[in-house]
C-alpha cells in the first residue's frame, strides 16, 4: 500500500453504507414511479371493463332493440376493447378488429371511430323506445368515461419517466457497485466479494424490473393481460345482450 497516501482499512462498510444510503432514495422513487404506472394502467382497464359492461347492461334494460341492435351494440363494444389494445401497441387498424374485416374506413384513432359509432347506434333508437327519457343522458356516461380512460392509458404510455432520473439512478448504481467492491474488498479481502455480488444482483433485477413493468401495454409477462382483458369484455357483454359469439 505504499503507492496510497491513506490507509483505507476500516473504512469499507461506512464507505458503503453512504452510498447505500443515497441509492436507495433513487430506486424506491425508480421502483415506486415504474409500479404507479402499472397499476394506473390496469385500474383504467377496469374502467374500461366496469362501462363497457354497464353501457350494456342499459342498452338491453333501459331501450327497447332488436337483437340486431343488440349484435351490434356487442361488436361496437368489444371491438372498442380490442382496438383500444391495438392502439396502445401501435397497431391499431380498423379492419384487424373482430368483427370489422370488411369495414371501408381507415381511421387513426380506432378506439375514437369507435366511439362515435357507439353514439350513432344510440341515436338510431328514437324515443319512442326508451323505458326512461334520460336513458340516453346517463348512457352517455359510460361512452365518456371509456374515451377518459383511452386518454389517461395515451398519457401513460407516451409520457415515460424522465431520462434523467434513469441515468441518475444507473450512474449511482455504477459508481456505487464499483467504490463498495474496492473499499469492501479492501477492507476484508476476496472473502468479502459474495457481499458486494448479491446487492449488485438485487439491484440491477430491481432496475431492470423497474424498466420492464413501466411500459404496461406490451406483449411481455410483466405486461397487462390485455388479450385475457379484452375476451373476458366480449364473453361477458354477450351473455349480457344475449348474443352468440364465436370463440
Amino acid at each position: 500500500r505504499i503507492w496510497l497516501p491513506y490507509d483505507f482499512k476500516g473504512l469499507g462498510a461506512e464507505a458503503s453504507a453512504v452510498g447505500a444510503f443515497a441509492l436507495t432514495f433513487l430506486i424506491g422513487f425508480r421502483n415506486s414511479s415504474a409500479y404507479d404506472r402499472w397499476w394506473e394502467a390496469r385500474k383504467n382497464w377496469g374502467i374500461v371493463t366496469n362501462n363497457l359492461r354497464n353501457f350494456c347492461l342499459k342498452f338491453v334494460t333501459w331501450l327497447q332493440t332488436s337483437q340486431e341492435e343488440r349484435q351490434e351494440c356487442h361488436r361496437l363494444a368489444t371491438g372498442f376493447a380490442f382496438a383500444l389494445r391495438d392502439h396502445l401497441r401501435d397497431s391499431a387498424d380498423l379492419s384487424k378488429v373482430p368483427g370489422f374485416a370488411s369495414e371501408v374506413d381507415r381511421p387513426k384513432h380506432v378506439p375514437a371511430y369507435l366511439a362515435k359509432k357507439i353514439y350513432q347506434l344510440l341515436i338510431t333508437i328514437g324515443p319512442e323506445r326508451r323505458k326512461d327519457p334520460l336513458a340516453l343522458v346517463i348512457m352517455d356516461s359510460h361512452v365518456r368515461a371509456l374515451m377518459e380512460a383511452c386518454g389517461t392509458c395515451e398519457r401513460i404510455k407516451t409520457t415515460p419517466l424522465a431520462a434523467s432520473y434513469r441515468a441518475l439512478l444507473r450512474h449511482g448504481m455504477f459508481y456505487y457497485l464499483a467504490f463498495a467492491s474496492i473499499f469492501t474488498i479492501w477492507d476484508l479481502g476476496l472473502i468479502a466479494l459474495p457481499a458486494v455480488l448479491v446487492p449488485a444482483y438485487f439491484l440491477i433485477g430491481v432496475e431492470l424490473t423497474a424498466e420492464s413493468v413501466e411500459e404496461p401495454f406490451g406483449r411481455l409477462g410483466d405486461d397487462l393481460p390485455l388479450d385475457t382483458l379484452c375476451l373476458s369484455i366480449s364473453r361477458s357483454t354477450a351473455e349480457i345482450l344475449g348474443v352468440k359469439v364465436d370463440e
